[in-house]
């Protein structure tokens, strides 16, 4: 039977405001060992940013605007880089739910979301899934 997405989640979650610079981003992806952040602005969940859509917008934003790399990861926020809209589950969503969503959308993370206050509650990887579905056996042989 797969897990509720509650029993398996990172409750730890790190999250970025819109206006955080692409360098102070990386920073962070670099000292927490995270690839994806919710963009959190109030306690509202505005997007998610990864670490492939800001290496993707570096060399573009760099051979548009003529701005050298520094200057850009210095000026470009994760607000103006970050998917939108996001998709999410919710705690009581199942492993097979998220798995299903991941396979679907073709995405590496999903913020859980209180469906009653919308705060976000934890975040999930397809790692997770796969880790869930080994421990409550359902890939066993």
């Amino acid at each position: 039977m797969p897990m509720k997405v509650d029993d398996f989640m990172t409750r730890r979650v790190i999250s970025l405001e819109p206006g955080l610079t692409l360098r102070m981003a990386i920073e962070r992806m670099e000292t927490h060992s995270i690839r994806h952040f919710p963009i959190v602005e109030g306690g509202k969940l505005l997007g998610v940013v990864s670490d492939r859509d800001i290496y993707k917008t570096l060399p573009a934003l760099t051979s548009l605007q003529q701005l050298p790399i520094a200057e850009t990861l210095d000026s470009v926020t994760v607000g103006m880089v970050m998917t939108q809209p996001v998709m999410t589950v919710g705690p009581e969503d199942t492993s097979l739910t998220a798995a299903k969503v991941f396979v679907a959308r073709k995405i590496g993370c999903l913020p859980v979301v209180d469906p009653a206050s919308g705060e976000v509650l934890g975040i999930i990887t397809p790692r997770d899934v796969l880790r869930s579905a080994v421990q409550s056996g359902q890939l066993a042989r």
